[in-house]
């Protein structure tokens, strides 16, 4: 068994315990409040720091943005390019589509030059209107060359069922471009596959 015995009186005792006390007492203090304004002014200046990187970081994003919104795509572009794809699937899908005969036909309907074989009409933009129907647009150097398409293309016919490749062929607009001395044309036709 043990015994703990204390001599010491007690007014002794409390003197020691008070000073003690407020010994530890004024050391947790003194180290709350280091740690504490050591914390607040941190914190402060990790807030500035984050103040200053948040506003270059906005400042960026909105810059991004205002590029991305600069950037406009030709929806005209966009859809041609659209439709172009949408007939090769055609074509390379169906087996009895004659996508070859179409673009030979086309190539066959342009009229040329006698001596030398040269073009002289040519085809700018093929627009697919919607089912067989096409409108092409192109310039020639006179006005009879565009006729001369516009019949070539109403006498194209099929070397095997030796039937029409295009109707409702008609030229719906013919202008005279004065500074490049040459016809732009739009034709409209419907081929048959």
């Amino acid at each position: 068994m043990k015994v703990s015995c204390d001599f010491l009186p007690s007014e002794y005792k409390s003197f020691l315990l008070d000073t003690k006390f407020l010994v530890v007492s004024m050391v947790i203090f003194v180290a709350t409040f280091v740690s504490v304004s050591t914390n607040l002014a941190f914190t402060a200046k990790t807030k500035s720091v984050l103040n200053k990187n948040k506003d270059a970081l906005t400042t960026e994003v909105a810059e991004v943005s205002n590029r991305l919104r600069a950037i406009t795509y030709n929806q005209a572009a966009i859809q041609e390019l659209k439709t172009k794809f949408e007939f090769i699937q055609q074509a390379m899908g169906a087996k009895d589509y004659p996508y070859l005969r179409f673009y030979q036909s086309l190539e066959d309907a342009l009229p040329r030059t006698a001596e030398t074989g040269l073009k002289r009409v040519w085809l700018q933009r093929l627009n697919r209107m919607g089912g067989e129907r096409y409108s092409v647009t192109g310039s020639a150097r006179r006005r009879s060359d565009v006729t001369s398409f516009e019949k070539r293309m109403i006498v194209s016919k099929t070397k095997v069922k030796s039937r029409t490749n295009f109707t409702d062929v008609k030229v719906v607009s013919n202008t005279y471009n004065g500074k490049d001395d040459n016809w732009t044309f739009e034709m409209q036709f419907v081929f048959l596959p």
